[in-house]
């Protein structure tokens, strides 16, 4: 007979440069949330603040608790480890400003196997649905899937959508963003516990992000190629220059020249 356990609570953590649209659309799509237990923490870059002594807003809204965290831009990395120390969550989920996750039970879907894998597996685990890009005109396109991130499908890219995807928060116990990525970090880490966690591939619409991202600007590409290759050798993977990924971004870079 296979136990049940509670269901854990969602941290959703967003670094954003403003309290503007974006940023306020994201929250709203994560007090939306329904059956599930969600916290907000969310990381506002201003100069007249120190990343060291952040200034912290709490609120509870709709049950739901939100951190405000406002420090100087020291990238990515750093603003996403400095909300995670606030985090109260088992997962974490990180979005972009102006990211939304699809519909209200979204992340109840992706944690709806939490308790019989859990059970089952002596992995951390990570779930991971699947991901749409709001394009300028407003379309919805699919997000595809390069492979299987248990094999070697990371190996490819970053095939793991962070804003459809719950990892582990135990996992920041002993580790951290590097910050020397400013691009690639999400990718990084992922390669770095990948050996200590299990992906399970939920098949839900889970998010819906927006195209004004750094990694998906055509004029990082070429910068975003070499982050990705350091990030493999770094963690011990074959550089693989050439990949299906990478033909894509190089692609677009040249249409936009």
């Amino acid at each position: 007979m296979i136990m049940q356990t509670q269901m854990p609570i969602v941290t959703v953590i967003v670094a954003t440069l403003a309290e503007d649209a974006a940023f306020y659309k994201t929250l709203e799509s994560v007090l939306s949330q329904s059956d599930i237990s969600v916290e907000f923490v969310g990381f506002i870059f201003d100069e007249k603040y120190d990343l060291a002594n952040p200034d912290i807003k709490l609120q509870n809204l709709r049950g739901k608790q939100i951190t405000l965290l406002r420090g100087k831009d020291g990238g990515i990395a750093d603003a996403w480890n400095a909300a995670i120390s606030y985090a109260q969550g088992t997962y974490l989920c990180f979005l972009g400003a102006g990211d939304y996750f699809c519909s209200a039970d979204s992340l109840a879907a992706l944690l709806s196997s939490h308790s019989e894998m859990n059970v089952l597996s002596n992995s951390c685990l990570v779930f991971y649905g699947n991901q749409f890009i709001q394009l300028a005109d407003q379309k919805i396109s699919p997000w595809l899937q390069q492979g299987d991130p248990n094999e070697k499908g990371l190996n490819r890219g970053m095939i793991i959508p962070h804003a459809s995807s719950l990892w582990p928060r135990v996992l920041w116990n002993s580790e951290s963003f590097d910050r020397t990525f400013r691009i690639a970090l999400d990718y990084e880490f992922a390669l770095r516990v990948s050996r200590q966690v299990q992906f399970v591939y939920v098949d839900c619409p889970a998010a819906i992000i927006q195209p004004g991202g750094i990694s998906n600007a055509p004029s990082h590409m070429l910068r975003v190629v070499k982050e990705d290759i350091r990030a493999r050798l770094k963690n011990g993977f074959s550089a693989r220059i050439f990949s299906v990924v990478n033909a894509k971004r190089i692609i677009r870079w040249l249409l936009m020249r």
